[in-house]
C-alpha cells in the first residue's frame, strides 16, 4: 500500500469513530433529557388538597360566570392534572355527568364557612339559594337532613331535565312557594 491510501483508510477509520462517539453521545443526551423529564413530571404530581381559587376573577368551568360567593365553590382535579373551578355545586355535578372526567378529587366549600371539604365528607343541604339555582350547598355528611352525594345528582339531573324541557315556570313556582315557607 501506498502513504497515499493509508491515509485515506486511516482518515474513514476516524470518521466512523467520530460518527460513533457523536452516536453515543447524542444516546447519552437523550438519556439525560428523559431523566430530567421524569423528575420534572414527578416533582408534578396531582394535588393533594384544594388549590386555591381567585375569587371574583376565575370563571365557573360549567357556565362561565365568575366565581364569587365561596360559599357554593366546588372544585374539581382530574387525574391528567386539571383543576377546574366551579360556582355552584350543581354545576360541577352537571360537568361531572356532561362530560365524564376522569376523577382524581372533588372538593366543596361549606356554606357560609372558610372550610373545604372532599367529596366522602360532604353532604347536601337542600332549599338554600345558590348561584346557579340548583340550590344545594355543601355541609358535612352527619349534619341532620343532608342529602348524599347520590341523591344531589339525582336532584341536579332533575332540575337539568326540567330545564331542557323548557319547564322554567315549574322552577321559578317552586322557589316562590319554598321563598314563602322560609319566611
Amino acid at each position: 500500500m501506498t502513504l497515499h491510501a493509508d491515509m485515506l483508510i486511516a482518515r474513514k477509520s476516524n470518521r466512523s469513530r467520530s460518527m460513533i462517539e457523536i452516536a453515543i453521545a447524542a444516546v447519552v443526551v437523550a438519556a439525560i433529557v428523559a431523566g430530567f423529564a421524569a423528575l420534572i413530571h414527578h416533582a408534578q404530581s396531582l394535588p393533594n388538597s384544594v388549590q386555591p381559587v381567585i375569587w371574583d376573577k376565575e370563571s365557573c368551568a360549567e357556565c362561565k360566570m365568575a366565581i364569587g360567593d365561596p360559599s357554593f365553590a366546588a372544585q374539581l382535579q382530574t387525574k391528567d392534572g386539571r383543576v377546574l373551578d366551579f360556582d355552584d355545586p350543581g354545576c360541577l355535578i352537571t360537568y361531572v355527568n356532561d362530560r365524564s372526567p376522569i376523577i382524581h378529587a372533588i372538593y366543596f366549600h361549606l356554606y357560609k364557612q372558610s372550610e373545604w371539604l372532599d367529596k366522602d365528607r360532604t353532604g347536601f343541604i337542600s332549599r338554600v339559594r345558590s348561584p346557579m339555582g340548583f340550590d344545594l350547598a355543601a355541609t358535612r355528611k352527619e349534619t341532620p337532613g343532608a342529602i348524599s352525594w347520590e341523591r344531589a345528582i339525582e336532584s341536579v339531573r332533575n332540575q337539568n331535565e326540567r330545564r331542557s324541557a323548557g319547564d322554567r315556570r315549574r322552577i321559578d313556582d317552586d322557589r316562590t312557594r319554598e321563598k314563602s315557607i322560609e319566611e
